[in-house]
């Protein structure tokens, strides 16, 4: 009997790649994390976040920020870390001899027949940042914080093509032969990832979330909101975001009390007023298309179009 598969949630992918960095508390620091995902380059601007820290914060049923003095803890919620099993204490009066530095054959590194295996098991073409999570799993590790394209681009077995909003990596086809399609194996899995009704994020794609919220600040006139100023700000749109988050969790929460919230939803198209005016008062829609080709990093009903004017 086939059984249900589904693409795991943005959470799931991040709690593989740090899960086995976790301490005792299922703690990680959130400049760790950062470290580890950008190994596997996991980009937080592709899922329309301007950092790490706006996602988790997004994230907030599985991941905890904690403030320290001198860091920012990251608590991955519900996460259990196994204890290694302690070692007896050495009662014997001799010196123990000194530590050697780890070699080859003590700490598992990634190979060129580990990367084929996972390919093969995969179907034939494996997500890139599939391969970073399933690392992690198994406990193997980059060389010298080597990247994992650079490891990738040294082999010219392996092919590494587009598809979808995210890279995916196979075999190269052999010489004369004929060109491969790019498949993608969905990734099974038993978790459930939740989806909110008031979260924009939830409910459409965005191919480049911060030239959308750039676009959307163009064309509107300031109201409770201006870009920031400073040019060393990373996140200079951050108001505007927060507006626009803000206009379509209110407009869902009217829409559900049977009031109008400015939706309107057909079968293979979505618009909603965004609360934005054009300078001369006129109102900005946004509108959305039919989702039909998914994958882990595009998986919401909806795919953003394009603003327009009322």
């Amino acid at each position: 009997m086939d059984k249900e598969s589904r693409q795991p949630s943005q959470s799931e992918i991040i709690i593989d790649i740090v899960k086995s960095e976790l301490d005792a508390n299922s703690r990680i620091s959130l400049s760790k994390m950062q470290e580890l995902l950008s190994a596997v380059e996991f980009d937080v601007t592709s899922h329309g976040f301007s950092d790490l820290r706006e996602l988790l914060e997004q994230l907030q049923e599985a991941f905890l920020l904690i403030e320290t003095e001198d860091s920012v803890m990251v608590e991955c919620l519900g996460v259990k870390v196994e204890k290694p099993v302690a070692e007896k204490t050495q009662t014997s009066t001799t010196p123990a001899a000194p530590a050697m530095p780890a070699d080859d054959g003590s700490v598992k590194y990634a190979t060129l027949p580990i990367v084929k295996k996972l390919i093969n098991d995969a179907g034939g073409i494996i997500a890139l940042t599939n391969i970073g999570q399933e690392f992690s799993k198994q406990g193997i590790k980059m060389r010298n914080g080597e990247k994992l394209s650079a490891f990738l681009k040294q082999h010219p077995e392996l092919e590494v093509v587009a598809a979808d909003g995210q890279d995916y990596v196979r075999m190269a086809k052999k010489s004369g032969a004929a060109p491969q399609q790019a498949v993608l194996v969905p990734q099974p899995t038993t978790q459930k990832r939740f989806v909110s009704l008031y979260n924009i994020a939830d409910f459409a794609c965005f191919s480049d979330y911060q030239q959308t919220i750039k676009e959307l600040a163009e064309m509107a006139a300031e109201d409770g909101w201006f870009v920031l100023p400073d040019a060393n700000e990373k996140s200079p749109y951050f108001l505007v975001n927060y507006k626009f988050r803000i206009a379509f969790a209110l407009a869902v929460r009217k829409q559900l009390a049977g009031e109008d919230g400015g939706f309107v939803l057909r079968i293979d198209s979505a618009e909603f007023d965004t609360g934005f005016v054009t300078p001369d008062g006129k109102r900005i829609k946004a509108y959305f298309k039919l989702n039909q080709q998914r994958d882990n990093t595009c998986w919401q009903t909806w795919c953003f179009e394009r603003f327009d004017i009322e």
